[in-house]
């Protein structure tokens, strides 16, 4: 596993109505749940985003 995974921090505790703070500091601590926690809430708008932005959709 990846280092950024194993670190050994006290993560606080989060869950699905954490605020992103909650749920970065959690990642900071090597959480992956947190990680997947921000990315269903963020890759919606960010895709988006990204699609008004550039026409070509493999980019």
């Amino acid at each position: 596993m990846h280092r950024l995974f194993t670190r050994n921090r006290d993560a606080p505790s989060f869950g699905p109505d954490s605020d992103d703070a909650e749920l970065v500091a959690a990642v900071a601590a090597g959480k992956v749940e947190a990680l997947r926690i921000l990315h269903r809430r963020h890759a919606p708008w960010l895709r988006a985003r990204l699609a008004r932005r550039c026409a070509d959709r493999t980019r």
